[in-house]
């Protein structure tokens, strides 16, 4: 499952010790682009408890996808 990891911390964070906590649980980066603040990490829900233990500044939350409403006119049948 994927997860949402959002740094709330006044420091900048130490990308380093951030991978290596992400890799010690298993865990895989998706998208990085929006470092140092934000990430998307991989992994399995199992280690979630033991890596928010571990980056305690960080907020951990499960992505969450959305279906686009569909902007087609439709027309409704009477019966």
């Amino acid at each position: 499952m994927n997860y949402i990891l959002e740094h709330n911390g006044e420091i900048k964070p130490d990308l380093k010790k951030v991978s290596q906590a992400i890799s010690a649980h298993h865990g895989e980066m998706v998208d990085n682009s929006m470092m140092p603040d934000m990430a998307l990490v991989s992994m399995d829900d199992s280690e979630i408890q033991g890596l928010h233990a571990e980056l305690k500044e960080w907020h951990i939350y499960p992505e969450v996808n959305y279906q686009v409403p569909t902007t087609r006119k439709s027309v409704k049948s009477r019966t």
